[in-house]
């Protein structure tokens, strides 16, 4: 039979549901709000403190940011993140949370209080600019820190598209003093191949990419962290819910662990209240 092209239209018909149009306003809605909310100081900082797995004692934690709208009350950073990184306000969002982790660090080291090194995201659009190496310097600088201090996290995404430039800049980071974690590592399809030629210093891995059986969930969580350690790299395992994950992964030294069984993201009071009881 001829091909019918009575119906070729309908390839380039786009049907807009309800549920589309919502999340269209919904955008719309942030982009709006997005700059007052800064300069209003509606986004602030949480930090979820990461544990050593033997000693259960804090070793550092992840800065996170969050937004609480004064009409709309909390706003979910899964939709907010994703707009930001869209439209390029993710470079102001980072550099303030960047600031406010180093006045956190700043004020830790100036008490003489026990302070730990603390991990900063780090966006895509971060790596094809030439802002990045001078933000963090002038940041480090501004607040008396040490490099070392700081920990920078990238997604394995991140390292797919255009790994000459994207690993030039973090060999740069890495002479400069600063410790380089790859999140989500082994959500994605190369990782192995990643490990092999990128440069790293840290590897986070997330339980919730082990669920299915438990045996062999163990096994390659097991095979992958004795194989990041032999590399000399530190690990940290996200996503800790349960006792039983905490004692399976006591057999690691020098293994980090976050998640919700020690903590919640919590209010820099709260952090700084749970350093002092360490």
């Amino acid at each position: 039979a001829a091909h019918d092209k009575s119906n070729s239209y309908l390839e380039y018909i786009h049907f807009y549901n309800s549920e589309k149009h919502k999340n269209i306003m919904e955008e719309q809605e942030i982009e709006n709000d997005m700059e007052k909310a800064l300069s209003d100081e509606q986004f602030y900082i949480v930090i979820q403190p990461k544990f050593n797995s033997v000693t259960q004692k804090i070793v550092g934690g992840e800065s996170l940011v969050r937004w609480t709208h004064p009409l709309k009350g909390i706003v979910s950073p899964g939709i907010f993140v994703k707009v930001f990184e869209k439209n390029g306000f993710i470079i102001q969002l980072d550099y303030f949370v960047w600031e406010e982790t180093c006045r956190l660090l700043s004020k830790q080291k100036q008490k003489g209080k026990e302070y730990v090194p603390l991990s900063i995201n780090v966006s895509r659009a971060h790596f094809y600019g030439n802002e990045l190496m001078d933000k963090l310097s002038e940041l480090v600088l501004k607040y008396g820190l040490e490099t070392s201090d700081l920990e920078l996290e990238i997604t394995e995404s991140l390292c797919g598209e255009d790994p000459s430039i994207i690993y030039a800049k973090i060999r740069q980071l890495q002479n400069m003093g600063f410790k380089i974690a790859m999140d989500d590592f082994g959500s994605g399809y190369s990782s192995l191949n990643m490990l092999k030629e990128m440069p790293l210093d840290i590897i986070k891995m997330d339980l919730k990419f082990l669920d299915g059986e438990e045996k062999k969930s163990q096994l390659i969580l097991k095979s992958l962290i004795t194989m990041a350690q032999a590399m000399e790299l530190k690990v940290v395992v996200e996503g800790v819910e349960n006792l039983p994950q905490v004692e399976f992964l006591a057999q690691f030294k020098e293994c980090s662990l976050q998640g919700y069984y020690f903590s919640r993201p919590v209010i820099i009071g709260e952090f700084e209240h749970m350093l002092e009881n360490n």
